[in-house]
């Protein structure tokens, strides 16, 4: 006989009630010996990421064997104890793209007229498709980006300490220095291969990882400003995820 069963799902149930955004691992971002955004670490590393659009491989000619010796020729630049993760990113939310179409819509009121209603059907498309009243046929716009973030190993400082290290631009040590680098090294491969990447900052940070959380919303709200608070407080600020 089994007693007490509904006491074994006591912890998991607490475990299930943290908010997501409580474990996230970003503590700050800032600037040191003149780089940045660089993103503090909970386990004292550092951080640092850029993202861009997702090469087009299927149509481009050697395309993939390009993208495949990027990302060989970048893997070799990283020095000892620097990580690397790549998180590749499909969205209906198309909204930049529909911005830029915005500003192209040419002077002819014929042209214009045409171009706020193309914008309007697809903005309805990003949330409920083109074709919503027919699940058959029925498809969404789509985009598409990679992230690449970067870590570095575990920085020689006190915890304590941690949050002056982006008071002091001007120094640090050999282990900020190295993965500094090696950030660099990423972009200038990056650049060198014609891709056009964003270093990813607080703000950017924050709205991405929201929209992961909360796809939907992304389409309601304006986007985030951390200001003076930090990654995972404007992240739960947005709303809660139940566990499924």
């Amino acid at each position: 006989m089994i007693r007490g069963f509904d006491g074994w799902q006591i912890p998991r149930r607490r475990r299930d009630a943290l908010p997501l955004a409580s474990l996230l691992p970003y503590l700050m971002c800032g600037r040191a010996a003149n780089f940045e955004p660089l993103h503090l670490l909970d386990d004292g590393a550092l951080g640092f990421a850029l993202e861009f659009d997702a090469p087009v491989v299927d149509t481009g000619i050697a395309a993939e064997d390009a993208t495949s010796d990027l990302i060989d020729q970048t893997l070799r630049t990283l020095p000892a104890g620097v990580y690397w993760q790549w998180f590749a990113r499909s969205t209906s939310f198309v909204e930049p793209q529909l911005a830029l179409y915005m500003t192209q819509a040419g002077g002819d009121p014929i042209a214009r007229a045409c171009t706020t209603h193309y914008v309007q059907r697809w903005r309805a498309a990003q949330r409920d498709g083109f074709f919503p009243e027919d699940h058959a046929i029925n498809f969404f716009p789509r985009s598409q980006s990679i992230l690449v973030a970067l870590k570095s190993p575990p920085l020689r400082v006190p915890r304590a300490r941690l949050d002056m290290l982006f008071h002091d631009t001007d120094r640090a040590d050999t282990v900020v220095l190295g993965f500094i680098e090696a950030a660099s090294n990423l972009q200038a491969a990056m650049s060198a291969q014609g891709i056009h990447t964003t270093a990813v900052g607080a703000d950017h940070l924050a709205n991405w990882v929201a929209d992961l959380l909360f796809p939907w919303p992304c389409f309601d709200h304006p986007p985030v400003s951390t200001g003076l608070h930090s990654v995972p407080q404007n992240v739960a600020s947005l709303g809660r995820n139940h566990p499924v």
